[in-house]
């Protein structure tokens, strides 16, 4: 029993020094000022409805922070932002500069050195418009078949942007997986829209359909015409002659509108020799057309 106590005696000595020196340390630490770096998110707040960023603004500032050990761990940094007010401003390059005003800390904490210390913000007229959007279908198909149908649904769509962005853009591309044994579905397809856009994400539907190919059908006394409306010709033959190859549904749709245009463009008045041109519709293959070239006199 004797050796027990004195060995319980011996233990609390060097237990007690531990203890000391940890207490002693955690205060000397805990007093000590060091520097540590965080990004801060910006926050642009009042942006006016009829303007829009030409091109994406900065998104975070490095600021340093100072102070005591256990003043920073206080500290909930994910929760921090920097709030940039565009509520007055105009169309045009804007300098914003960066200050710690709108932090407040305690006394033991300093936040220093941002970067950047100024930035730009670039502001134009927001547009919006109307535009198209085209479905593509990806994958073989089987021998045989061809694409009778490729709608798209709404279209166009509306799209908000800075006008600059909006203004280049022509259309939107989605693409359609071919499915096997099947030749008639709807699938909805979300559209990939721009990180400039300032509207909500679209989605689409679309409807496939896949007919089998027909035997070749012999359009004849199809009329000639220039590829210009505005462009006066007289054409030699003005009637010719079309072969086609496709589904049902398309060669009924294609038989009342079948035209051979004269490609016009850019010619000074005179005498030419051209050949004629159809525009393949989804569906349908264009064998021949005959005569291969026409007598075409562009006037003034």
């Amino acid at each position: 029993m004797k050796n027990w106590r004195d060995r319980l005696r011996s233990f609390r000595l060097p237990a007690f020094s531990l203890l000391l020196a940890t207490v002693a340390w955690f205060l000397v630490h805990s007093a000590q000022r060091v520097r540590e770096e965080h990004n801060v998110p910006i926050v642009y707040r009042n942006l006016p409805k009829d303007l829009a960023f030409a091109r994406k603004p900065p998104e975070a500032i490095r600021f340093g922070f100072v102070g005591i050990f256990h003043r920073l761990r206080s500290i909930d940094i994910n929760n921090l932002t920097y709030e940039v007010d565009l509520s007055e401003s105009k169309a045009g390059t804007h300098v914003v500069d960066v200050t710690t005003g709108q932090f407040f800390f305690s006394v033991d904490v300093d936040m220093v050195n941002p970067r950047p210390r100024r930035f730009e913000v670039l502001l134009e007229p927001r547009l919006r418009r109307e535009v198209p959007v085209q479905a593509k279908l990806v994958g073989a198909l089987p021998p045989g078949f061809a694409v009778s149908k490729l709608e798209v649904r709404p279209n166009p769509i509306t799209v908000d942007g800075p006008v600059s962005a909006l203004s280049k853009l022509d259309r939107f591309e989605v693409e359609i997986k071919t499915r096997e044994d099947v030749q008639k579905w709807d699938e909805f397809v979300e559209v990939s829209m721009p990180e400039w856009s300032l509207g909500v994400e679209k989605t689409v539907e679309v409807s496939v359909e896949i007919s089998k190919l027909q035997s070749e059908r012999d359009f004849r006394d199809v009329p000639v015409v220039a590829s210009d409306p505005q462009v006066k010709i007289q054409v030699f033959p003005s009637r010719a002659r079309v072969v086609a190859l496709g589904a049902e549904e398309p060669i009924r749709r294609m038989a009342g509108r079948l035209k051979v245009k004269i490609p016009v463009k850019g010619l000074a008045p005179g005498r030419y020799r051209l050949e004629g041109q159809v525009s393949e519709e989804l569906g349908i293959q264009i064998v021949r057309i005959e005569p291969k070239s026409f007598i075409v006199e562009v006037l003034k």
